[in-house]
């Protein structure tokens, strides 16, 4: 099986979707993608108790057989008024996607807000059949705040001219809500940082691919110039914040369960991200400098818990978040799009502890288990799945039954913690859990030895020295060899995992 190209990869934004997340024409109706409202009151009844934008937007806009009119441009000049935000602060965003490199653009008003700018996002997923986009196919998603979560729409072409409303459809789940099935919508930018490889990263920034790679087809398009005009197209370098701000929205109202009532299933979920990948993220080296994010060898997460654990300033990695290798000479290629840990996964681990809910140490000792794996370690999300069957079977009905009335997820998160953080091997049950302050520093869990755990225990400041060493002694091959390994292992997990054609899996 080979792996799709860089410059074929769908470095989608939050609602930029893979070819199988993407259209809702008529020849493909799969899933919902076509269960569009057929009246008015049909679509009134979808939105009903909705507070997003969008639904304010479809009542006072719907017409009495269910449909829009216009195109995309309309939506964007009625969620202008809706949301308060004037015309000129509206930017459009572009990425080349993993279906024959065809471009996707969203847009985002108050553009300039990031927080606000993060309430609303539209897409135009894909192109007609002379290459321009198609402005009457449009995927959208507005924050809901009551609900704490993010409503999902879908318009598509109608035979009269109009658009036909799909609310809340599921189909958009398959990529927003990731292999583990998170059940809610999340943003999604599989480049977070500089160079952006296949982005628009002008003005400012030079992209990979980008220029080089656009199709001449889309670009002559009408609509394309319309969506690329200058003062409206913007740089990668903007929507980044725009996306974390969308995430930072996501993760506030997931940590909220803590408050709820004790309930072994939101427990988990709350807990799953620190072992489980729910999302990837991808980095590229610099224009062949030799500049390197840190990630790619070292969980970012790490950095900030040695700096609550107040031993990471002696620490090169914690005080910056880039390594250098030997830049690429002749015909070497940049090293591109190497899978790294989701931003999602990773704030939301990292709220857990902001908000007190955890300690770092219990995240580090979680993070200190094969560590030389910050993204597709199987050990740690095993240790998360075997719990999990364990406790179905009844491993922590005496303890979830000791825990006083009125106990919330917050009290039981340490108890389903401790069972998680258990390896259980022919009935012999191993705590990965040192009881002093100290972590089991394993970096490579397929070469060790768990029958005695006493070599690997550390402090926090050791286990920074020796991800110090690991990242000092990193190579242009080893990330290269790391980078195929972590390319195939993404591709089995997600829709919109970047592929390329130099990896054979």
């Amino acid at each position: 099986m080979f792996i799709r190209s860089t410059l074929g990869t769908s470095l989608l934004a939050l609602a930029a979707l893979a070819a199988s997340c993407g259209g809702n024409s008529a020849q493909n109706c799969n899933d919902d993608r076509c269960n569009a409202a057929e009246t008015r009151d049909e679509l009134l009844e979808a939105v009903a108790g909705f507070s997003d934008p969008i639904s304010e937007f479809l009542r006072a806009e719907v017409q009495d057989d269910g449909s829009l009119v216009g195109d995309y441009e309309d939506i964007l000049t009625g969620m202008s008024a809706v949301l308060g935000c004037e015309p000129e602060r509206q930017k459009s965003f572009m990425v080349l996607s993993n279906e024959a490199l065809n471009p996707k653009t969203i847009f985002n008003h108050c553009a300039d807000a990031p927080t606000r700018a993060s309430e609303f996002f539209l897409l135009l997923p894909e192109l007609a059949s002379n290459k321009d986009f198609e402005p009457r196919i449009v995927h959208m998603t507005a924050w809901d705040e009551d609900a704490g979560e993010y409503r999902r729409y879908a318009t598509a072409p109608r035979p009269d001219g109009g658009m036909s409303v799909n609310v809340q459809p599921a189909y958009c789940l398959a990529c927003h809500a990731g292999p583990r099935e998170l059940g809610t919508w999340q943003p999604l930018m599989n480049e977070m940082t500089n160079p952006w490889s296949q982005w628009n990263a002008e003005p400012g920034f030079r992209s990979h691919v980008f220029d080089e790679f656009l199709p001449s087809a889309s670009a002559s398009g009408d609509v394309f110039a319309k969506v690329s005009a200058s003062g409206l197209l913007d740089s990668a370098s903007n929507f980044e914040p725009i996306i974390r701000a969308g995430i930072d929205r996501v993760t506030g109202a997931r940590v909220q369960v803590r408050h709820q009532p004790a309930e072994v299933s939101k427990a988990l979920s709350l807990l799953q991200p620190l072992f489980c990948d729910e999302q990837a993220n991808y980095v590229s080296e610099i224009h062949g400098s030799g500049e390197f994010r840190s990630s790619a060898v070292i969980d970012d997460s790490v950095r900030e818990l040695l700096i609550a654990l107040d031993v990471g300033e002696s620490l090169e990695f914690v005080r910056q978040d880039t390594v250098r290798i030997t830049p690429a000479s002749g015909d070497d290629a940049n090293l591109t799009l190497m899978a790294v840990r989701g931003e999602s996964s990773l704030r939301a681990e990292l709220a857990l502890v902001a908000r007190q809910t955890l300690t770092p140490l219990q995240v580090l000792q979680v993070r200190s288990l094969d560590w030389k794996r910050p993204v597709g370690s199987e050990f740690r999300c095993g240790l998360f799945d075997d719990a999990v069957v364990r406790i179905a079977s009844g491993a922590l009905d005496a303890s979830i039954a000791a825990l006083p009335e009125g106990a919330m997820n917050a009290d039981l998160l340490p108890v389903v913690l401790d069972e998680i953080m258990t390896l259980e091997v022919a009935g012999e049950r191993t705590a990965l859990a040192p009881v002093a302050a100290m972590v089991f520093s394993i970096p490579d869990a397929d070469a060790a030895s768990f029958d005695n755990l006493a070599p690997y225990e550390v402090s926090a400041a050791q286990l920074g020295a020796q991800m110090q060493d690991a990242l000092d002694t990193t190579t242009r091959d080893a990330l290269e060899e790391r980078r195929r390994d972590r390319a195939c292992e993404a591709a089995k997990m997600y829709l919109v995992t970047p592929l390329f054609p130099d990896i054979n899996c």
